[in-house]
C-alpha cells in the first residue's frame, strides 16, 4: 500500500487535477485578455486626447487645425464613453472568470491534499463547464505536471498542504508590498500628467482639463477601481500572514495536531481563497519579473552560505606533519616541518528556475 506522501506528489499528475488546474488557467487566461484589452484601449484614448491638445503647437501651418481638434477631440469623448459603456458587461465576465478560476484553484487544491472544498461557494461549476475549459487549454501539458511538487520530491502529509499554503501566500504577499511603490506611482504619475498639461494651457485651463479628463475617464476609472481592489487584497493577505506566522509558533506536538485537522485547514484554505477570489490580478509580466528577482535572491543566498561552509573547512583543515633526520658526526639533528596543505575545493553554483504560475 503506498502511503500518503506518495499518494500527494502523484495525484497531482492524475487527469482530474490535470483537468481542474488546466480549467483555472483558462479562466485567469481569458480575464487577463479582456482587461489588458480594456486597459489598452483606456490609455490609447486618453494619451490621444493629450496628443489632440498639442495639435495646433505641432501642426501650425495647416488650415483649419482648430476645426480638426475640435472633431478629434468629440470622436475621442465619443470613444471613451463606449469604453466605459462597454467595459461594463466585459468588466462583469472577467469578474465572473476570475471567480469561476478561483473556485477552480480551490478545487485543484482540496482534490491533491485530500482535503475539503469550500463549502460556502453559492456558483458550482459544473464538470461539463469544466472539460469544456480545460480542453481549451492546448500544447501545455508539461506546464502543469509536477506543478506543486517535483517528481522525485515525498512531501510529508501532515505537513504539505501548510507549506504550500504559506509558500503561495508569502510568495504573493511580498508580491504585492513590492509591486505597491510602482501603482502608486502610476496613479500619482497619471494625475499629475493631466495637470501639468493643462496648466501649460493657462489661458484655456478648464477647457483643456475637460477635453483631457473626460477621454481619460476610463483609464482614471481602470486605475481607480484596481487600486481599490489591490488594497483590499493587501489587507487579507496580511491576516492571512499573520495567521500562518501564528500557526508557526506553536510547539511542535501542537503543530503538528493543528496541520492534521482537517476542519482548521480549510479554514487556512479559505483564507487564501478569499484573497484569491479578490478583483485585482497582478499582470503576468510584473508575476515574471518578480520570480526572477526571487530566484537571483535565492542562488546568491545559498551562494554565500556555500562559500562560508567551505572557507569554515579550510580553516580547520588538519596539517600533515613530516620528519626529517639530518645525520651529522657526533650528533644527529632531528628537525620537524609542517606544511598545511589546502586542498583544492570545487564551488558548484546551481541555478534554479522559478516555475510560471497562472495566476
Amino acid at each position: 500500500m503506498k502511503n500518503k506522501s506518495s499518494m500527494i506528489a502523484e495525484r497531482q499528475n492524475d487527469s482530474t487535477a490535470l483537468t481542474l488546474i488546466k480549467a483555472s488557467y483558462h479562466c485567469y487566461r481569458v480575464e487577463h485578455a479582456i482587461k489588458y484589452i480594456t486597459l489598452f484601449l483606456s490609455f490609447s484614448v486618453c494619451l490621444a486626447a493629450i496628443f489632440n491638445r498639442y495639435l495646433p503647437t505641432l501642426l501650425p501651418n495647416i488650415e483649419n487645425i482648430t476645426d480638426i481638434q475640435s472633431t478629434i477631440s468629440t470622436y475621442l469623448n465619443l470613444i471613451s464613453g463606449a469604453v466605459i459603456v462597454a467595459g461594463m458587461p466585459l468588466g462583469f465576465y472577467a469578474s465572473r472568470m476570475h471567480t469561476e478560476g478561483t473556485v477552480l484553484r480551490d478545487r485543484y487544491d482540496a482534490y491533491v491534499f485530500d482535503n475539503k472544498e469550500n463549502a460556502s461557494l453559492l456558483r458550482p461549476i459544473s464538470d461539463t463547464h469544466v472539460d469544456l475549459y480545460a480542453k481549451k487549454v492546448k500544447g501545455k501539458e508539461d506546464k502543469f505536471k509536477n506543478y506543486l511538487f517535483k517528481k522525485d520530491e515525498q512531501p510529508d502529509e501532515g505537513v504539505a498542504q501548510f507549506e504550500y499554503m504559506a509558500k503561495e501566500a508569502k510568495f504573493d504577499y511580498h508580491l504585492f508590498v513590492s509591486m505597491q511603490p510602482f501603482f502608486l506611482t502610476i496613479w500619482i504619475g497619471f494625475c499629475i500628467l493631466i495637470i501639468i498639461i493643462a496648466v501649460s494651457f493657462n489661458d484655456m485651463f478648464v477647457t483643456t482639463l475637460i477635453n483631457i479628463m473626460i477621454p481619460s475617464l476610463s483609464a482614471i476609472t481602470t486605475i481607480g477601481t484596481a487600486w481599490y481592489s489591490y488594497k483590499l487584497q493587501m489587507r487579507q493577505q496580511t491576516n492571512l500572514m499573520n495567521c500562518i506566522e501564528e500557526i508557526k509558533a506553536l510547539p511542535p506536538d501542537k503543530f503538528k495536531q493543528y496541520v492534521n485537522d482537517k476542519d482548521k485547514m480549510r479554514k487556512l484554505a479559505d483564507g487564501l481563497y478569499h484573497y484569491r477570489s479578490g478583483g485585482f490580478t497582478m499582470p503576468d509580466f510584473l508575476i515574471k519579473k518578480h520570480q526572477n528577482t526571487l530566484a537571483k535572491s535565492n542562488i546568491k543566498e545559498k551562494n554565500k552560505s556555500l562559500i562560508e561552509d567551505i572557507n569554515d573547512e579550510v580553516v580547520g583543515e588538519p596539517t600533515i606533519t613530516t620528519t626529517v633526520k639530518v645525520t651529522q658526526k657526533p650528533k644527529t639533528v632531528t628537525t620537524k616541518t609542517e606544511t598545511a596543505v589546502e586542498k583544492p575545493k570545487t564551488v558548484t553554483t546551481k541555478t534554479e528556475t522559478t516555475a510560471e504560475k497562472p495566476k
